[in-house]
C-alpha cells in the first residue's frame, strides 16, 4: 500500500467510545499484554510472560513516547 505523501491526511474520527492516548511507563506493561493477547491467534507467536514483557517495555523506553495507542 503506497500515500502519497503530498496530499493531506483526511480527518477522520473514531468510532464512539474509543479516544488516542500517548504511551506512557505507566500504561505500557498493559499495552504489551493487549499486544501479547491480539498475537496468541498467530500459529508463529508462542506468547510471552510478564517477565519477558517488562523486559520487552525496558528496552522500548526509548520509543514509548513514540506510541500512540487507541483505547476504548
Amino acid at each position: 500500500m503506497t500515500r502519497d505523501l503530498g496530499e493531506p491526511i483526511p480527518d477522520r474520527p473514531l468510532p464512539a467510545g474509543f479516544e488516542t492516548r500517548p504511551a506512557t511507563p505507566e500504561n505500557g506493561l498493559r499495552i504489551l499484554r493487549a499486544y501479547d493477547e491480539a498475537m496468541r491467534d498467530s500459529r508463529e507467536y508462542g506468547g510471552m510472560p510478564d517477565e519477558a514483557l517488562a523486559i520487552m517495555l525496558e528496552r522500548q523506553q526509548a520509543m514509548l513516547p513514540h506510541w500512540v495507542v487507541a483505547w476504548h
